[in-house]
């Protein structure tokens, strides 16, 4: 399998007019540590948008699945016998 590319696009990356292939973390890692404090803020908020992003595919898979269906079913049954807490 061929690994994913994610290409450089920081603003060091045009300064030299060029682009490489990041396809490590080390890599990766590597060029977010270089990044200047407002770079690194954009990037950080862009990360976690796409992390929660990912979250909400992953559950809404999930439910579609099936795969939360045991888990509903049990703690709708703790609530029906008293063993939980509404907050």
């Amino acid at each position: 399998m061929t690994p994913q590319r994610a290409w450089c696009v920081l603003p060091s990356c045009f300064d030299r007019s060029t682009l490489f292939p990041m396809t490590t973390v080390a890599e990766i890692s590597g060029a977010v540590r270089r990044l200047p404090k407002r770079d690194l803020a954009r990037f950080r908020k862009w990360f976690m948008e796409y992390e929660a992003a990912a979250w909400d595919r992953q559950f809404e898979q999930d439910v579609a699945t099936g795969r939360l269906d045991k888990l509903a079913r049990e703690a709708l049954k703790e609530l029906r016998a008293g063993r939980t807490t509404e907050l």
